[in-house]
């Protein structure tokens, strides 16, 4: 019988220390060619694309007078809409002109946002995607300041609620000001920080809330009518209008997606759509100057694809695609925009082969991750993904999957006051204040963590190497009678010869981050990450293991989920936290239990 017993659930945090055919290209100068606008939003039926933690999006004045892509955060991703706030202060500007007392719906900057800024950075098709947003501008902060009606806006400030639930750390509301806003007079610190305008009511009725430099509420009044103070957007969009293109397939579709990213090149494949066109390919400072471009020597049909290269360098910020005009070389649309990580003079890793050293991979559509020195990532194309489970494999064959960790999905919590999002209530966390900062400071560097594919253990003559996937052939070969200590000493020891990576007793927070990933990347939704997992946990009443004798870790593909196996049922997994009586808390339930209440 399936025994309801604790597994681990090994995780690791690295060290700070069909193909298109191809179309032969060219090389041009800069000058050659000219930016574009953005893609045309999707239709409706369109499904909405999972995207990055940041956007280009519009254009707007930033390191000169000549309009940039604008990069945005994204925040949240609700279904077909997310909500975006801009990486830097775009502008500096007083809240409001006049001297007197005034609140956020009749205030100079709503109406600067949402007639000059909106016409001036977004195209018309953009400002199709823009969606208008009902806002509650209340008294966020309790001052007892007057708040005025609420507004219903396209683009707005963020409110201090706002702030609070999307950038819950104060170092995340740090941000430093584009040499524009500078030039309109933002004051910016000796890091180069600035403050910027929040929407509710601030300390009295002339001065609104603000975030200083250092990225908390402002504790001292600024007047509305100063102009020192950054102007950071805000807006909800629709999916359809971030993404490549659409993927509808129409006459406005143009499918592009990422093939290769190496320190050589970086390579895209490009479909045309809606008529015969030449396919271009160029890359992008940071300050919005071309460096290079590609453009296909001959016309590419009508649902024909090429593929396009152009040289990698670390000062690449960003890429674009663009059809032009056969002939004339006359600009039809730019088709897709996509943010290149830098990657800092490390080498880039192959699929299936071993790295030498800490290495970055970019997958397909342009997401990145770090790989450990002496492991390699999976051969298998449907395990390549970051956003779907990149499964990595060390050097005794164990697998781990790549957690990514953004904004939303994961804010460091204090020593002693991490607050779990599942209903585990009444504990503290006690272990190692150096050991939770290492875990939480490599996390928000490296952008991620690796949690291990599969339930692992150690016990009796018939043990397996810590996290070692038990194959079908051996299915005897795990235990899982072992204590949280034995699960630390097994922790902290995994692979402790690689100075690239170290092994750690996983967090609640690790927990809740990857479960919110699995929501947020589609792999499974929020009821049955929170409620009912019965169709894909390993429970006693689940649908696809009726014998309950013989099973382990990986036997059911049912049981997986983003490459993940038996996060649900099977065998509960110990965490690092405890319960206030010291026992420590588990994760996962175990096969005993019923799905429909897990």
């Amino acid at each position: 019988m399936r025994r309801s017993v604790c597994f681990l659930l090994l995780a690791l945090l690295l060290l700070v220390a069909c193909d298109a055919v191809p179309n032969e290209t060219k090389t041009v100068s800069p000058d050659a060619q000219e930016q574009g606008t953005a893609p045309q939003t999707a239709t409706d039926e369109t499904a909405a694309a999972t995207l990055p933690d940041s956007v280009l999006f519009g254009a707007f004045p930033q390191q000169n007078n000549a309009p940039e892509p604008i990069e945005w955060l994204v925040l949240t991703q609700q279904d077909d809409r997310a909500l975006l706030l801009s990486k830097d202060c775009l502008a500096s500007l007083p809240w409001h002109n006049a001297g007197a007392p005034v609140t956020w719906d009749v205030c100079d900057l709503r109406g600067w946002l949402n007639r000059d800024f909106l016409g001036a950075a977004f195209a018309e098709e953009e400002r199709d995607g823009i969606l208008s947003s009902d806002l509650d501008n209340g008294d966020d902060l309790g001052y007892g300041s007057p708040v005025g009606e609420n507004t219903r806006d396209r683009i707005f400030l963020l409110s201090a609620s706002e702030v609070s639930r999307y950038l819950p750390d104060s170092s995340l509301g740090v941000v430093k000001p584009t040499g524009y806003a500078v030039s309109q007079g933002a004051y910016a610190n000796a890091g180069g920080y600035c403050a910027w305008w929040l929407r509710s009511p601030g300390m009295n009725a002339s001065g609104p809330a603000y975030l200083s430099s250092a990225g908390d509420f402002g504790s001292r009044a600024h007047e509305a009518g100063e102009s020192i103070i950054g102007v950071r957007p805000a807006m909800w969009v629709a999916v359809n209008a971030l993404t490549a293109g659409g993927t509808s397939g129409g006459a406005d579709a143009y499918p592009v997606s990422m093939k290769e990213c190496t320190r050589e090149a970086v390579t895209i494949s490009l479909d045309a759509a809606g008529g015969d066109a030449l396919l271009a390919l160029a890359s992008y400072a940071e300050s919005g100057e071309m460096l290079t471009c590609a453009i296909t020597d001959r016309t590419v049909k009508s649902g024909a694809s090429a593929t396009l290269s152009v040289p990698y360098s670390d000062d690449i910020h960003h890429i674009k695609a663009f059809t032009l005009a056969p002939g004339s070389f006359t600009l039809l649309r730019e088709a897709w925009s996509v943010l290149i990580p830098k990657m800092n003079g490390t080498p880039f890793a192959v699929p299936g082969q071993t790295t030498s050293q800490k290495s970055d991979y970019v997958d397909k559509n342009g997401d990145t991750a770090v790989i450990p020195a002496d492991f390699r990532v999976s051969e298998r194309e449907d395990e390549q993904t970051v956003q779907t489970g990149l499964v990595v494999i060390g050097p005794d064959d164990s697998e781990f999957v790549w957690i990514p960790v953004t904004r939303t999905n994961f804010a460091r919590r204090d020593f002693g006051s991490y607050m779990s999002a599942t209903p585990f209530s009444g504990y503290r966390d006690e272990t190692e204040l150096e050991s939770y900062q290492a875990m939480a400071s490599s996390a928000e560097r490296y952008g991620g963590f690796y949690m291990g594919r599969y339930e692992a253990s150690f016990g009796g003559g018939d043990s397996v190497p810590a996290s070692r996937r038990v194959t079908n052939e051996e299915p005897g070969r795990i235990w899982g009678r072992f204590s949280p200590q034995d699960a630390a000493a097994v922790c902290e020891n995994l692979y402790a010869d690689n100075d690239t990576v170290r092994g750690f007793f996983p967090w609640g927070v690790n927990w809740d981050t990857m479960l919110q990933w699995l929501i947020d990347s589609g792999g499974r939704t929020e009821r049955e990450v929170a409620s009912d997992s019965t169709g894909w946990g390993n429970y006693s009443d689940d649908a696809f293991s009726p014998d309950a004798a013989g099973g382990y870790t990986g036997q059911w593909e049912e049981a997986k989920a983003n490459n993940l196996y038996d996060l649900a049922g099977n065998n509960w997994e110990w965490t690092r936290e405890r319960y206030g009586s010291g026992d420590y808390v588990m994760r996962g339930g175990g096969y005993n239990l019923m799905g429909g209440s897990c």
